[in-house]
């Protein structure tokens, strides 16, 4: 099957016998055995998406991904074969950041806070207080990533988020340091995937991950999280003997139970809360 599909098939959850795109546009593979009425059900369903398949495709993966639609708009300007990997491949879907925040009672620590988002891509954790009281939002958002279109979405999001949105780019294989209330972070996990994982590579995720732990260790702030993917248990082991070194609490969640609707969405998430220092709920 064409490698968009393919790619569809991973991202949306679907086995290849329930993926729309293969049953609108690929229904003529014998192998998936498609009726005329369920690909004509399946293009029903995807009208929902666009109008043409570009459009189906991108608001697909946005919706996929828990983008609220207000800000579907910002993604617009992307070439599609950039596309999957921007926004899908390193971004943490924003409804079950917002659900695990309030899950693990870190939410009330944002509340009016500096906040240092590094790794941030396209900042699906700031995307996060769209589904959260508006009380409860920061009051500046700086976001860290070495690629510009990225950060160009942030820049975008900042008027719809309501948080006011600083972006640098920078290479983060060393620490960031600047003063702030909350660091968050999302380290590239592709080195970590099975396909890719070799001693090299891994080591070289290692050191991304190194580096947001030592960002995290020299800003000294009042909480930090973080997401990684750890799909091979090398890396599963690493990463969270690593995070124990630096104080940080972690656990696995299977993101799709907290809104995400990725197949492959079972996620380390690791904090770490100052002592001492709980805010109120109000």
């Amino acid at each position: 099957m064409p490698p968009t599909i393919m790619t569809s098939l991973w991202h949306g959850a679907y086995s290849r016998g329930r993926n729309p795109f293969a049953l609108c546009y690929y229904s003529h593979y014998p192998s998936l055995g498609v009726s005329e009425e369920r690909r004509q059900k399946a293009c029903e369903y995807l009208s929902r998406f666009g109008a043409t398949r570009e459009e189906q495709t991108r608001n697909y993966y946005l919706w996929a991904q828990t983008v609220p639609k207000a800000l579907w708009r910002y993604f617009s300007h992307l070439p599609l074969s950039y596309f999957a990997d921007v926004v899908v491949a390193d971004m943490m879907p924003p409804l079950a950041a917002a659900q695990l925040l309030v899950r693990l009672d870190l939410y009330p620590h944002f509340r009016g806070a500096n906040v240092v988002d590094l790794f941030s891509g396209v900042c699906g954790w700031l995307m996060a207080f769209m589904y959260l009281p508006s009380h409860y939002a920061p009051k500046r958002w700086v976001a860290v990533d070495i690629d510009p279109r990225r950060l160009q979405i942030c820049k975008l999001i900042a008027n719809d988020v309501g948080v006011d949105v600083v972006t640098i780019r920078r290479d983060l294989s060393t620490p960031y340091v600047q003063r702030s209330d909350v660091v968050v972070g999302s380290p590239p996990c592709h080195e970590f995937s099975r396909a890719k994982t070799s001693p090299r590579r891994v080591d070289a995720g290692l050191a991304l991950v190194k580096s947001y732990l030592e960002s995290v260790k020299a800003i000294n702030p009042i909480v930090a999280v973080m997401e990684e993917a750890t799909t091979t248990k090398e890396s599963q082991k690493l990463v969270t003997q690593l995070v124990e070194q630096y104080g940080f609490t972690y656990g696995f969640y299977e993101l799709r139970e907290y809104g995400a609707i990725q197949y492959n969405r079972r996620r380390l998430i690791a904090w770490r809360v100052k002592t001492g220092e709980r805010k109120e709920k109000t």
